[in-house]
């Protein structure tokens, strides 16, 4: 290396080496790259400008471009053979040179002598090895340490300007590679920070000083700066970067195959990169597929890997990556499945207690995403409902059900059209039903934001009673549909005990939409019967039914008034309000 020179501004950079060989083939680019005369060309492009044989010597005079991890450069070799072992000398230069350099370094490396045979160990001046100079730069170093745990790039710029000077004197040394791989650090921080250069100065530094290092020497220093590499493409936004962080990613996953934890959290930043990619293709959806498929393959070996180490909250990441995929790049047969993925992580972060289990903030980051996320997926199946359609709301409503209904069950809603026929959830439908005089809300099970104005949830380890109790009593409308499990019995049984069935609405669900609804509803029967409430017998065509006060069926409909217009608000119109009264209402229960 020239004077002066550092591991990211070198010009010219002569290598020797001495490899092991395991092939009995004559030597090429490969084996080049293998015994590190050449850095390893994942990708980009190589020219040979000139091969030849002389002497036993073989020579290659190339070029190596548009590589993600590496700067262009021309290269010469000269290698040959001597019994097992390969003797390389290489001079590389970059950026790339003339062709007439290139011959002049051709003619050099033809006439250079080799005067030992011992591999050449650089002699540097690392001030990290020397007691004296450690007293110098020791604080300083241990400064930037604490500047880079606290993300703090600026504190730690002004401290790499102060060791600017020590990094000449020993430009290949540790301290000097890991100095540079900070530099990059600094940018890609400034870069996710809205620095529009800063992503494009840490690739260049980045590529630069891993394009000095020896992997077998510096394996942790290349992992962090293909790391800090990868994320800098990521900030980035020029045509192809997702590509190219994509293959860093999987430069890092070869570099640091044992780490679990961290290598699951790479795959599911391949993933998104990969659905990232998948976005943009929507002009050509068979390639979106695929690149769909490439993104779903890296989510389900991070979930694999994070099932393996028991981590909820990486779960929980994946469960929302899945749903963001396919919701954002959709296929055929994909009506429900985002929705049922959001759901998957809602159930994951209340099922675990998890709010603990995730850094500051990202819990709640997480929950309003999933809600977000649902609400859009819901308004884009079903439609949205009208901006005014608080202002008209007469009442409240609360939903009990079967929670292993919710969002599955399939109701067809009549039309004369065979193209128009739609399919609504059942939560759906009701909330149609009794638009835009009610306001809907129910408690627990998956979530169905375009059904309700408001969801309850309660995490396993919480009372589930206690949200039912709270809401029953402060609704005008309930409905209930009737169930046999012991939550179903219990609400039931609340309901009658607090004299609450007189703004009770039962649904009977017919067979056709629910096979095992007339189980659920002997069930029901049977353990009303035992406190006192006769429920009628079941009919398969269902409906809906409200008791009076003796006990008796007081109102009766047929299931298809659901698709009747205004019949269901007219069954309950006697426990509605004004829209006015229901607006003071509402203000007076705000917190003070």
């Amino acid at each position: 290396m020239p004077p002066d020179a550092l591991a990211t501004t070198w010009r010219v950079l002569v290598t020797s080496v001495i490899w092991l060989r395991t092939r009995t083939d004559p030597p090429d680019l490969n084996e080049a790259m293998e015994a590190g005369l050449l850095p390893p060309w994942a990708d980009g492009e190589w020219t040979i400008d000139a091969r030849l044989t002389i002497s036993g010597n073989a020579f290659f005079v190339c070029r190596g471009t548009e590589s993600h991890g590496y700067p262009d450069f021309t290269a010469v070799l000269r290698m040959r053979i001597d019994d097992d072992l390969l003797m390389g000398m290489v001079c590389r230069v970059r950026p790339p040179c003339s062709k007439e350099d290139a011959k002049a370094l051709f003619d050099w490396m033809g006439t250079a002598i080799e005067e030992w045979s011992e591999e050449p160990v650089p002699a540097v001046n690392d001030p990290t090895r020397s007691a004296a100079e450690q007293d110098r730069v020791g604080p300083l170093l241990k400064k930037l340490d604490d500047a880079e745990a606290a993300g703090d790039q600026e504190r730690a710029a002004t401290i790499v300007a102060a060791l600017q000077p020590e990094l000449v004197r020993a430009p290949l040394s540790r301290f000097a590679l890991g100095i540079h791989v900070t530099e990059g650090w600094i940018e890609k921080r400034r870069a996710s920070s809205g620095d529009p250069g800063a992503a494009s100065r840490a690739i260049d530094v980045l590529r630069r000083v891993i394009d000095s290092m020896d992997s077998r020497a510096d394996a942790d220093l290349i992992c962090a700066a293909v790391q800090w590499l990868a994320e800098a493409y990521s900030f980035r936004n020029e045509p192809g970067d997702s590509g190219r962080a994509v293959l860093a990613y999987q430069t890092l996953l070869r570099l640091d195959p044992t780490r679990q934890p961290r290598r699951a959290l790479i795959h599911l930043r391949i993933g998104t990169l990969h659905r990232d990619i998948a976005e943009r293709l929507k002009e050509s959806p068979e390639q979106a597929r695929d690149v769909r498929g490439l993104a779903m393959e890296q989510f389900e070996e991070a979930e694999r890997i994070y099932r393996e180490a028991d981590d909820i909250a990486g779960r929980v990441e994946i469960a929302v990556a899945k749903a963001d995929l396919v919701r954002l790049v959709p296929l055929a047969g994909d009506a429900d499945l985002a929705s049922s993925l959001y759901t998957t992580a809602w159930n994951l972060i209340l099922g675990a207690e998890g709010k603990p289990l995730f850094a500051a903030g990202r819990f709640e980051e997480l929950a309003r995403h999933i809600s977000r996320c649902m609400t859009a997926a819901d308004q884009s199946r079903f439609g949205a409902p009208a901006d005014d359609e608080w202002s008209q709301s007469c009442g409240l409503a609360v939903f009990l059900r079967p929670l292993g209904i919710t969002r599955v069950l399939a109701l067809n809603p009549p039309s004369e059209a065979a193209e128009k026929k739609e399919v609504l959830t059942l939560e759906i439908a009701l909330a149609r039903a009794l638009r835009p005089g009610v306001a809907f809300t129910y408690i627990g099970g998956p979530m169905h934001p375009g059904a309700a104005s408001m969801i309850t949830t309660a995490s396993p380890s919480a009372d589930w009673r206690v949200p039912v109790k709270m809401l029953v009593r402060d609704r005008d409308l309930i409905l209930i549909v009737p169930g046999e499990t012991p939550g179903m019995q219990w609400e039931l049984r609340f309901l009658f005990d607090e004299h609450l069935l007189g703004r009770t609405m039962f649904v009977m669900l017919p067979v056709d939409v629910d096979p095992q609804a007339g189980e659920r509803w002997a069930g029901a029967r049977a353990e009303a019967s035992g406190f006192g409430l006769r429920l009628p017998s079941y009919r398969d065509r269902g409906g809906f039914f409200r008791l009076g006060g003796d006990g008796a069926v007081m109102k009766d409909l047929p299931f298809a008034s659901l698709w009747v217009p205004g019949a269901l608000l007219e069954a309950v119109g006697d426990l509605l309000s004004t829209p006015e009264a229901m607006r003071a209402r509402l203000e007076r229960d705000q917190p003070r």
